[in-house]
């Protein structure tokens, strides 16, 4: 039985590495084909998937839930001056599948230096990965682009120069890119999204008693439908919120220079700081609200809040107090610069 186990790892290990007579199809100009090879190993509902790949790889990674066991799926596309080169290009790439204890591992590898460093050229990697419901996928992979739907019970991207798409995820979703779009939809559970230069989009999203943290150096922040508690910062770029609903004591919003711009379906709850450096904050407050506001311009900003039924405790050009209803959440606004402040009710 040990020798039989031992056989088939040493099949896994080896599996996409001996490809020395792989056929290679010219598909455009410098641009040539490999094979497309599909391997298929046991993995529960539940389990654990780990992708790692060399840094001088790039590709793209489709990853679908909904499977039976882990099956994968990939080719290879080479650009270089002719088949010769794209051919030895193809040999030295391959795709090692490793089951252990922890789950199953695909190594995506390629020598570094690769043959085609410092050139024009390329060693690229299409793979399409179908697996079981509720997994754990977790990828180490800087030039791959992610596409992924769940459900998942937890999805991790390590540090990536690529963009990344993830939808449906029952647990921790830990994003960071560098300069690349990064979406998440449909994610129930901590959420942790980093970018750098590039758009963060996330839709459907739901933190329970976690903190959502949303960060982005310089691009924009869209968020669309979030319940929970939230952590948002962005610079010189939009930072957008719709359809929110704030809990805990701890929300956060914050820019630099640039529009904030958010739309509550209710406030009644919990407690929000919206700071703006140099920028205007715009507010539209939709259903029920229950809070106490304090907005606050520290040069040459104006405050307006309209179409409320408020008691207003505080009154200066640039400084404005008021209470909503029963006064049971508290927003704090503030701007400094010319940023203004306008707050908008749904009461006619």
């Amino acid at each position: 039985m040990l020798k039989t186990v031992q056989a088939i790892l040493i099949c896994l290990l080896f599996t996409g590495s001996l490809t020395a007579d792989e056929k290679i199809t010219a598909s455009g100009q410098g641009i040539f084909s490999g094979e497309t090879y599909k391997e298929q190993i046991p993995l529960n509902s539940g389990g654990q998937l780990f992708i790692n790949s060399a840094s001088t790889l790039s590709g793209e990674l489709k990853i679908r839930s909904g499977g039976e066991n882990l099956k994968v799926a990939y080719y290879k596309t080479l650009k270089a001056p002719g088949r010769a080169e794209a051919a030895e290009f193809a040999t030295v790439i391959s795709v090692d599948i490793e089951s252990g204890p922890d789950g199953v591992t695909v190594n995506l590898k390629a020598p570094s230096p690769a043959p085609w460093s410092s050139t024009d050229n390329s060693g690229h990697l299409n793979l399409e990965i179908t697996m079981p419901d509720n997994c754990t996928v977790e990828i180490n992979s800087a030039y791959f682009d992610v596409d992924a739907a769940g459900p998942f019970t937890a999805f991790r991207v390590t540090e990536s120069l690529s963009q990344v798409l993830v939808d449906k995820v029952n647990g921790e979703t830990k994003i960071r890119v560098s300069n690349r779009p990064l979406e998440v939809r449909n994610i129930t559970g901590a959420v942790s999204l980093i970018n750098k230069y590039n758009t963060i989009r996330a839709a459907n999203i739901n933190t329970g008693d976690a903190t959502g943290e949303i960060r982005n150096e310089h691009g924009q922040i869209l968020i669309e439908n979030f319940r929970g508690e939230i952590d948002a910062r962005t610079s010189y770029d939009r930072l957008v919120g719709r359809g929110l609903y704030l809990t805990g004591d701890r929300n956060y919003i914050k820019n630099v220079s640039a529009s904030i711009e958010l739309q509550f379906d209710s406030v009644n709850s919990g407690a929000s700081r919206i700071y703006n450096q140099y920028g205007d904050v715009e507010i539209e407050l939709l259903g029920t609200v229950d809070a106490r506001f304090i907005c606050k311009n520290d040069e040459n900003g104006k405050v307006r809040a309209y179409e409320l039924d408020m008691v207003p405790t505080l009154i200066y050009d640039n400084r404005l107090e008021f209470q909503v209803g029963e006064d049971d959440a508290e927003v704090r606004v503030t701007t400094r610069g010319d940023g203004n402040i306008t707050i908008k009710g749904s009461q006619r």
